[in-house]
């Protein structure tokens, strides 16, 4: 999170794609109607996620009690978390309408889990970070995948 210092969300999805070695395809659709676009777009989120999560981890170690009264570790992440919630949104939308993407699969796997790996990582960032609030509308968001899962079982 120190790192940049004041990023857009489209320069922390591009950030977090380079450095997962994800900057082939798009970022949230595309890919001719086979669901490469929606799938570059997931691993690309979910590699954010880790980013963010892995970041303000080490920032609230490195600058524990430095900015005293002010939590500027904290305000810093609810910043970039807004930000990342706003692009996760979208791409959810744009993901629960490609029929080819987060189907079946196994979790953490090809075939659409990766969404479901994207959902237990959110869900782990959430209950991380329980003292802010509620971060992201997971059930809403995730509900789509859910009942395309359940009707492929």
């Amino acid at each position: 999170l120190s790192a940049v210092a004041s990023p857009t969300s489209g320069q922390l999805v591009g950030a977090a794609a380079t450095a997962a070695g994800l900057t082939g395809g798009t970022g949230g659709g595309g890919g001719g109607g086979d669901g490469m676009g929606t799938h570059i777009g997931t691993l690309r989120m979910l590699a954010l996620c880790e980013l963010i999560d892995e970041d303000s981890a080490r920032d609230e170690e490195q600058f524990k009690n430095v900015f005293a009264p002010t939590d500027v570790v904290r305000v810093v992440l609810s910043v970039y978390l807004e930000l990342f919630a706003s692009d996760l949104e979208q791409h959810l939308k744009t993901l629960s309408s490609d029929p080819h993407a987060g189907g079946g699969g196994s979790i953490g796997g090809g075939g659409g889990g990766e969404v479901f790996a994207l959902y237990f990582k959110l869900r782990d960032l959430s209950r991380r970070h329980t003292d802010m609030g509620a971060l992201f509308s997971l059930s809403e968001w995730f509900a789509p995948f859910v009942r395309r899962r359940l009707a492929e079982s």
